[in-house]
């Protein structure tokens, strides 16, 4: 008994063109080669509607690693690190301020920028060590972004493929008595609001990385290079004059700029 010969959807670009006006050429061949591991003879209900499965599970996937990525415990704890070192030195200000009585007492000898530092310098170290810990992690995670950034770029054009391969293969099955074509452009539409949520999220992920990235060099610039060249300073500043105080408190003034929650 001879079979009969099952055939793949086999479509030119010219074709698919006027199924799909508007489409881009380049974007019209990727469609044709998905479309080509299609038998129309064989595409069920139950097979139209596993279409474009694959990409929908790597887009469940896609979402569950940029939440992972951005409640990573280490970006708190960064964050957490910086806002006592801005405590600690908005206090240094509070004293060091030329316009309030605790600044005479520092003309006067009474206290010293070295009291001052020595008053908080075994925690100023702890968190030195802390944040110099935390950096390589939350450099890490900056990795982490750009991988997340490449990955969507390749998975909306993905959804998007497999969004235009339904349409189409609805319009080559139109009126089924399967029902087929209705299958598929429901899966059709079911893609495309998955590519539309994740380009509505694109701006979200692009301000986290922002503000990650604000994070890093605060933490490398600032708590772990401007901020222990101050200390240095004032360690130093036993008796210093009233201009070299001055000095110390425009320095505090410029660190506490730097450390202000931007992040």
């Amino acid at each position: 008994m001879n079979g009969t010969v099952r055939r793949a959807v086999s479509i030119d670009g010219d074709s698919l063109a006027r199924l799909l006006p508007g489409v881009p050429a380049p974007r019209l061949g990727e469609v044709v080669d998905l479309m080509g591991s299609v038998v129309l003879e064989t595409l069920s209900t139950v097979r139209a509607a596993a279409w474009g499965e694959g990409v929908q599970r790597a887009y469940a996937e896609f979402v569950h690693d940029a939440l992972v990525c951005a409640r990573a415990p280490i970006l708190e704890e960064g964050v957490h690190r910086l806002q006592r070192l801005y405590v600690i030195f908005d206090e240094f200000s509070s004293v060091l301020n030329p316009d309030v009585s605790n600044f005479r007492a520092l003309l006067r000898g009474q206290a010293s920028p070295r009291t001052l530092v020595d008053k908080h310098r075994v925690e100023l170290d702890q968190l030195r060590r802390h944040l110099d810990d935390v950096l390589p992690k939350l450099e890490a995670v900056q990795g982490t972004h750009a991988a997340l950034a490449a990955r969507a770029s390749r998975l909306s054009v993905s959804l998007q493929n497999h969004a235009l391969a339904a349409q189409a293969l609805a319009e080559l099955v139109a009126h089924s008595d399967a029902g087929v074509d209705r299958v598929l452009v429901e899966r059709g539409m079911s893609l495309v609001r998955a590519g539309a949520q994740l380009r509505e999220s694109e701006l979200n992920r692009a301000t986290q990385a922002a503000r990650l990235d604000i994070l890093v060099v605060t933490i490398r610039d600032v708590a772990l290079g401007a901020l222990p060249a101050w200390v240095e300073q004032a360690t130093y500043a036993q008796s210093p004059t009233p201009t070299e105080r001055y000095g110390l408190y425009r320095g505090v003034l410029d660190l506490l700029t730097n450390l202000r929650p931007r992040y």
